[in-house]
């Protein structure tokens, strides 16, 4: 007990990762859930850092001991929503100095989120904005709420909202209000850490007027504040004597990185990634661990500018920036921050997988994984390992799926089930449920190249709960991929069970997919699922003999046919070819049988309207 204050204050988490817990608490405890695992994550992070220094070997201490008191006393303190609330005017302290500083409640009505959504990216022009009619504006309840738990002033919030571009605040945007709340709380930390340690950085004055522009939502402003800064910096850099260059140079590299994270929250990505690269720039050649992290920034805000404005050439000039950060880091010297820098590019090159329909890059993309599995579990940063490990599934379940290779599937199918033993729908509803897709998903191709259907028995199961889940806890799960992929199982089972009622559930399903999807559906995707419904509607109308459900299939098939051949599928559109001469010929027949089919069968559809 004597020893826990000198661990936990020598590896104590940054103000920014305080902020965040503090955000997760909140939503935790409006979920009904408990704030046992984030204690038990904070704990780790804390614990692993005094095991690296040595404290726990030099002290003689029982690590599982030590490990078990600090968690317990976290979750103490997190489970106590008074006491965090106490504790919010000591951080609104650190921003602002004064405890009346306007961090959440604006004391504005609930507004219409369209109203006050297409009003926020108004109030973010720097000319011409009337002030008193932005502070007038109503603010949604949702969005005082994030920047309660955030910790961040609600003109600030709004601002970096209007600047992203956010549409709404609907369930669906608000993962997005709160990673941009995430930010702006990070930039706050930044400006008091800076404050605290190194107060040649930023003068008093500076440092209180822009405070006073975050408080008011001015962020052009506080980027003109900085700017000069910068340039007074640059100034003593080139003007002082060698020593005093030095520290001039540390100084304007801090500054373009403030600037950097205010453009990150301002939503101009592209020039978040050119101040990261300049203050690389200004980096001492023999600093290779401090260039590792402002490079991986600089590729991460070029991965959003290229995102956001479908633009390959940027993602690609990332990867090769990724690529440059790892090369400065080391497994050695700094393991956590040379894993995520693979696991960074290594979703990357998932993303340029898919948009380029390139497989080679979802195995290089395992490539990168896979040794950032080993280093998280090395070091029982679990948190981490969950992301790398999903990743990991992820890269290996497309490889398969573009190679038809089961053994490949098999394998992303272990990965899914391992991340899954650390994710609960509790702690990360969105995390699991999209786990469990990607497990159903994987499973059903499974049957489908092996025509094995034992595995669907675990398929199902998971595509169910994941589309049981409540709309506002995965709000931007997709829908259309969880759909489609247990109406392909409904199809398969139902073949090999002479199943009417499930091949109904699956047409139904399937018909539902191309509707549901959050995303739009690639021709492949869209090709896949009009596919396996004409098949589905092909077994239904043998089944019935009936004419119009052949003619359903048909179509079905048709649509499919010119989704391939507008993807380039030939193998599989020659497929689609031969189910279709098939089905002309089923038709033949029924029609060559008599006219009485096509009645039966309208009399049969009318009664099940």
């Amino acid at each position: 007990l004597a020893a826990l204050p000198e661990i936990v204050m020598a590896h104590r988490p940054d103000a920014s990762v305080v902020t965040g817990i503090i955000a997760e608490t909140g939503r935790i405890r409006r979920q009904g859930g408990s704030v046992d695992l984030v204690a038990h994550r904070l704990t780790s992070e804390i614990i692993l850092g005094a095991r690296s220094a040595g404290i726990i070997a030099a002290r003689d201490l029982d690590e599982t001991l030590c490990f078990f008191l600090v968690s317990r006393l976290l979750s103490s303190l997190l489970s106590r929503h008074q006491t965090l609330m106490a504790l919010r005017p000591a951080i609104t302290y650190a921003f602002g100095g004064d405890e009346t500083f306007p961090a959440a409640s604006s004391g504005h009505p609930a507004a219409d989120d369209g109203e006050f959504m297409a009003g926020a990216a108004a109030d973010t022009a720097p000319a011409g904005a009337d002030p008193e009619a932005a502070t007038a504006r109503p603010v949604p309840p949702a969005v005082e709420r994030i920047a309660e738990d955030y910790v961040v002033p609600v003109a600030l919030l709004v601002a970096a909202i209007g600047a992203e571009g956010v549409a709404s605040c609907d369930d669906r945007a608000l993962p997005e209000i709160e990673a941009i709340a995430a930010r702006c709380a990070e930039f706050i930390a930044q400006i008091a850490t800076i404050e605290a340690t190194r107060p040649a950085i930023l003068s008093v004055d500076v440092a209180e007027r822009l405070r006073l522009m975050l408080a008011d939502g001015e962020l052009a402003a506080a980027d003109v504040l900085l700017a000069d800064a910068d340039v007074m910096g640059q100034a003593r850099h080139d003007g002082g004597a060698p020593g005093e260059a030095g520290a001039a140079s540390a100084a304007t590299t801090a500054i373009r990185v403030m600037r950097a994270r205010l453009a990150e929250i301002a939503g101009d990505w592209r020039n978040a990634a050119r101040l990261y690269a300049y203050a690389v720039a200004g980096l001492a050649p023999a600093d290779r661990l401090g260039r590792g992290p402002l490079l991986s920034r600089q590729a991460a805000a070029l991965v959003a500018h290229g995102s956001r404005h479908d633009d390959d050439r940027v993602l690609l000039e990332a990867a090769q920036i990724y690529a440059e950060a790892g090369g400065f880091l080391s497994e050695e010297h700094a393991p956590l921050d040379w894993a995520q820098a693979h696991v960074d590019l290594g979703e990357l090159l998932l993303l340029l997988g898919a948009r380029e329909a390139r497989p080679e890059r979802f195995l290089a993309a395992a490539l990168h994984f896979k040794p950032a599995v080993d280093v998280f579990s090395r070091l029982h940063a679990m948190d981490r390992w969950t992301a790398a490990q999903f990743g990991l599934a992820t890269a290996l379940k497309r490889t398969g799926e573009f190679q038809g290779d089961v053994v490949t599937l098999g394998d992303a199918a272990f990965a899914f089930r391992a991340a899954l033993g650390l994710l609960t729908k509790d702690r990360a509803p969105k995390a699991w449920a999209e786990a469990q897709v990607a497990l159903g998903e994987t499973l059903v191709r499974i049957a489908e190249e092996t025509g094995e259907t034992d595995v669907l028995e675990d398929a199902v199961p998971a595509l169910k709960a994941a589309l049981a889940q409540p709309s506002e806890l995965v709000a931007d799960l997709d829908v259309g991929a969880a759909k489609a992929a247990l109406g392909r199982a409904y199809v398969s089972l139902a073949a090999s069970h002479d199943d009417e009622t499930m091949l109904q559930e699956a047409i139904t399903l399937l018909e539902s997919a191309l509707d549901a999807g959050i995303r739009a559906l690639s021709p492949s995707e869209a090709a896949a699922i009009d596919n396996v419904r004409g098949t589905a509607l092909w077994s239904l109308g043998e089944s019935r003999t009936s004419v119009r459900l052949l003619e359903d299939a048909v179509r079905a098939k048709l649509s499919a046919l010119e989704h391939l051949e507008a993807s380039g599928g030939s193998a599989a559109a020659d497929r689609v070819r031969e189910d279709l001469d098939a089905l002309a010929d089923a038709i033949q027949r029924l029609e060559a049988a008599g006219a009485g089919a096509r009645t039966h069968d309208r009399a049969a559809l009318d009664r099940a309207s």
